[in-house]
């Protein structure tokens, strides 16, 4: 394991334990993936936890992308649920460097259309072994 991966898996545990002493959601372990999205690519509006899946309860999200523009488009969008049951929209640019967490099963959220390939470390926190 290089450098980064050390500090990537070190900062993923930080937020873990900060999760758990302040919420108490008992999150044990931690699955990712590397997600690319080549240009004009998207992913369609969607939950992180469903049906098969309940074990997933807080997303991490880490860019990879250098030097992103707004141009660039390929926003994370996020359908933050209002108390009134509307939502209100927020539009998260993929710079790199950014962490972007939410939970899992409360959050529904798109990748916008690209213009630029797309990188990042995708994960769950998990409440499994």
């Amino acid at each position: 394991m290089n450098k980064f991966e050390r500090q990537y898996w070190a900062k993923v545990e930080e937020i873990r334990k900060a999760i758990n002493q302040r919420c108490y959601l008992g999150l044990k372990s931690f699955e990712a993936h590397f997600a690319r999205y080549p240009i004009g690519s998207f992913y369609v509006r969607h939950m992180d936890q469903f049906q098969q899946v309940l074990y997933r309860l807080v997303t991490v999200i880490i860019y990879l992308n250098d030097s992103w523009k707004e141009e660039d488009e390929g926003m994370l969008r996020m359908y933050l649920p209002q108390e009134d049951g509307s939502e209100k929209i927020l539009d998260v640019l993929p710079k790199g460097g950014r962490l972007v967490v939410f939970l899992s099963g409360e959050i529904p959220h798109e990748v916008m259309p690209t213009k630029k390939e797309r990188i990042s470390i995708t994960g769950w926190l998990r409440d499994i072994d």
